[in-house]
């Protein structure tokens, strides 16, 4: 299983492509696209460099491939045909990019925005009751509303009911999966090498080499040691050197 989603490094400065998300941590900066296996091991990343037109199809019989559609594929290209789960959020889900990962002996696993192109109507459109379900399959390919899509056999502690509720094994999945991001960046950030006064190139060279090369070096090699141990036998030593 590995996932794929966006993270920010913090930047205020002037920058063409500089973003901002409410939802993080760090509301203005630069954003990556990382691809993370499910302990938190920065696979692949690239750099958001501004809008991005969609990719028209050579041939007048094939759509044209979304932008979202192709930053999956670039990152995930040497993961794909080997049977993996990519979990990924309602960004970049579509049935376009399902169909091209699933051609390629990969799931997808995601949630769906009700607008995207090529949605069954019957599912999106249908007026639901409480904890009723509707869902379609078509060749490999399952679109669900109202959160079942596969088999129940976990119960969570609801706190604001104070009552156990059974929960699907997808979203169980999902946010397993979708975890593995935040796992990255937090402990990345546990003891930073980035301040306010470096320019932004210098930044991404930074969180690359002395923040996530770091990270993954703690899961490969240092797995017995702390993230803050492996800062202060290497990190540290670089930076004087610099």
């Amino acid at each position: 299983m590995f996932c794929i989603d966006e993270s920010v490094i913090p930047f205020q400065g002037r920058l063409v492509f500089k973003q901002y998300n409410p939802q993080k941590t760090h509301k203005y900066g630069i954003k990556i696209f990382k691809l993370c296996c499910e302990n938190g091991y920065t696979w692949n990343m690239s750099i958001y460099s501004g809008k991005e037109k969609e990719q028209i199809a050579n041939t007048p019989n094939t759509e044209s491939i979304l932008v979202a559609t192709k930053v999956v594929l670039n990152l995930s290209k040497e993961l794909l045909g080997s049977g993996r789960i990519c979990v990924i959020d309602n960004w970049y889900t579509s049935l376009q990019l399902a169909h091209i990962l699933l051609d390629k002996h990969t799931h997808c696993l995601g949630t769906l925005r009700s607008n995207r192109k090529g949605n069954p109507n019957e599912v999106i459109k249908k007026k639901l009751k409480k904890d009723e379900v509707v869902a379609q399959e078509n060749e490999g390919e399952y679109v669900s509303s109202n959160g079942e899509t596969s088999e129940i056999n976990e119960t969570v502690q609801v706190q604001r009911r104070g009552k156990k509720i059974n929960k699907p094994q997808a979203i169980i999945d999902y946010n397993k999966g979708k975890s593995s991001i935040d796992i990255s960046d937090q402990m990345s950030s546990y003891s930073t090498a980035l301040r306010r006064s470096i320019r932004w190139y210098k930044k991404v060279a930074i969180e690359i080499l002395l923040g996530t090369s770091m990270v993954n070096a703690h899961f490969i090699f240092g797995s017995w040691k702390t993230v803050i141990d492996l800062y202060q036998t290497f990190v540290y030593p670089l930076l004087k050197i610099c």
